[in-house]
């Protein structure tokens, strides 16, 4: 009976000592994610505020124009408006499209 005991104590200790092991190993493997965690939130952080930065670089050329009547012919429309704003010559090329749905009831489309 005796040596019974003893094997299952020291049967008892063994499983003591292996689950100890993996969770100290968890511990390590939560310590580690943890640190991969804060390095990635970071790294995210700083890939946010570099796409705002670059976002707001390509708007600064951008030009909203309110109040231009629904037209076949465009381009020609937001020239003059490009001509009347005086700065047609510093505008070699441009592209334009409309904020929002086309408009059917005739009335006045956004551009930018």
């Amino acid at each position: 009976m005796q040596n019974q005991q003893t094997a299952n104590f020291t049967k008892f200790t063994e499983l003591q000592k292996e689950i100890q092991d993996k969770i100290q190993t968890i511990k390590e493997e939560s310590k580690q994610l943890k640190t991969s965690v804060n390095n990635l939130t970071g790294i995210v952080a700083s890939q946010q505020s570099y796409l705002e930065t670059l976002d707001s670089k390509e708007r600064t050329n951008n030009l909203i124009v309110f109040g231009v009547p629904e037209a076949d012919n465009l381009g020609n429309v937001l020239r003059n408006v490009l001509s009347k704003l005086d700065c047609e010559d510093e505008t070699e090329e441009f592209t334009f499209s409309r904020c929002g749905k086309a408009r059917t009831d005739g009335g006045i489309a956004h551009y930018w």
